[in-house]
């Protein structure tokens, strides 16, 4: 097939230049003891996120809960969402992590709240993290704020 004769919206993708792409991230990583967790936001594609895995990578993280559940029925078993759920997925949440290893990030305490309340007593356990603002103040919770403590304690709880 001509290039010129491939349909629109296609991607091309060079092996040899992916490849190598993941390798020198992995390597990198590896150098500085660092796991790598790449988000599949830009690929979203399985076949690349298992070539990720098998050069070293400990899992992937997702954009959105949907796409974990694609990513999780391709095969993928260690899944991260980095941005804050909506309690109101729950059911898919649980549903989820009872396939796979999952875990999200929360970075308010009203909604770790409504997420303590939603996955009380859930089987499997959901691994829920806290995003820390580092200092850009874009995103995640003061450190040292009035409410960070309490957060804590609603996760850990």
């Amino acid at each position: 097939m001509r290039l010129c004769d491939l349909p629109t919206p296609a991607v091309l993708i060079e092996q040899s230049r992916l490849d190598r792409n993941i390798d020198r991230m992995q390597a990198a990583c590896d150098a500085r003891g660092v796991r790598l967790r790449p988000h599949a936001k830009t690929h979203k594609s399985p076949a690349i996120a298992r070539k990720q895995l098998a050069r070293g990578a400990v899992g992937i993280c997702c954009a959105k809960l949907g796409e974990a559940e694609v990513f999780a029925e391709a095969g993928i078993d260690d899944i991260r969402l980095p941005y804050p759920l909506n309690p109101v997925n729950a059911s898919r949440v649980i549903a989820l992590a009872g396939r796979i290893r999952l875990s999200f990030i929360v970075d308010d305490l009203g909604v770790a709240k409504a997420w303590a309340a939603a996955l009380h007593g859930a089987r499997p356990v959901v691994d829920v993290l806290i995003k820390v603002d580092v200092g850009f103040h874009r995103c995640g919770i003061d450190p040292h704020g009035a409410d960070a403590a309490e957060l804590v304690r609603q996760v850990a709880g």
